[in-house]
């Protein structure tokens, strides 16, 4: 089954090429990979493409993206074929190794 990630507000080309990678090794375990992706020209929104024929991903994709996406933005999984959205997490960037509150 086809599916996307949309990134809201919009990610860096290569803050998004970075999440594609990490998207691409957790979905290895369950036989999917990314197949593309792409950023609004005004940086409202990002998205990744993936197909993954194994649905028991969904269940640990979200704790996955908020852990490891490292971004600021609310990121929601859909399906291609009829757009339903199956999930949506808002992910925060990891603090600065000097920040202690």
């Amino acid at each position: 089954m086809d599916y996307i990630l949309s990134i809201k507000p919009g990610i860096s080309p290569s803050a998004r090429h970075k999440l594609e990678d990490k998207v691409d090794a957790f979905l290895a375990k369950y036989g999917g990979e990314t197949t593309g992706g792409g950023t609004m020209v005004d940086g409202s929104e990002s998205d990744l493409d993936f197909e993954c024929n194994q649905a028991d991903f969904q269940d640990s994709l979200p704790d996955f993206l908020v852990e490891h996406a490292n971004i600021n933005a609310t990121i929601s999984l859909s399906t291609l074929d009829d757009s339903e959205v199956i999930f949506a997490v808002d992910c925060e960037q990891n603090k600065s190794w000097w920040r202690f509150w």
